[in-house]
């Protein structure tokens, strides 16, 4: 038995991700989305090696097949990735269960919008499950904004004052 994991650390000007396995977290910015972390999968081995296409990758038979993982060993080491942020950044943490059901078109487009992260989660998980909906279903949507935003809904999360002392 084995999982995987994608964390994301967020500071007022820089990202942290910790990541193993194949679910993913992806970044869009200024209209543009870029898959930040990197699947691993027996399926991304054979991409890398110019063997299969990230067309063919995706529906693959052995797509699943996960190369590492938790549980795996004790021996894992987690892909670490630093960037900077920006205002109007959104990430996306998400399953294979809704990468393999929903296009990266789509989901650009869904991310794209300005309802609130609640919104989007649902539509991306509902989109997933209409398009069958064959594996758990995980998704985490991060807007970064300025602190007097509001969303469609009125909606946003607050954050935490830093405790002092």
């Amino acid at each position: 038995m084995g999982s995987t994991a994608s964390a994301l650390l967020l500071s007022d000007t820089h990202y942290l991700i910790g990541h193993v396995g194949d679910s993913r977290i992806y970044l869009v910015r200024e209209g543009d989305m870029k898959q930040l972390t990197k699947d691993h999968s027996l399926v991304q081995e054979q991409v890398d090696a110019g063997l299969i296409t990230p067309e063919q990758a995706r529906h693959h038979p052995q797509s699943n097949v996960i190369t590492c993982c938790i549980g795996m060993s004790g021996d894992i080491e987690p892909d670490v990735i630093p960037g900077e942020t920006k205002v109007g950044d959104v990430f996306l943490l998400a399953s294979d269960g809704l990468t393999g059901m929903v296009d990266d078109r789509r989901l650009l487009q869904l991310l794209g919008s300005r309802a609130s992260p609640e919104r989007i989660v649902n539509a991306m998980i509902s989109e997933a499950n209409n398009n069958g909906g064959i594996d758990n279903i995980t998704a985490i949507v991060v807007k970064v904004i300025t602190a007097d935003t509001r969303f469609v809904t009125g909606d946003v999360t607050p954050v935490p004052q830093a405790r002092h002392g």
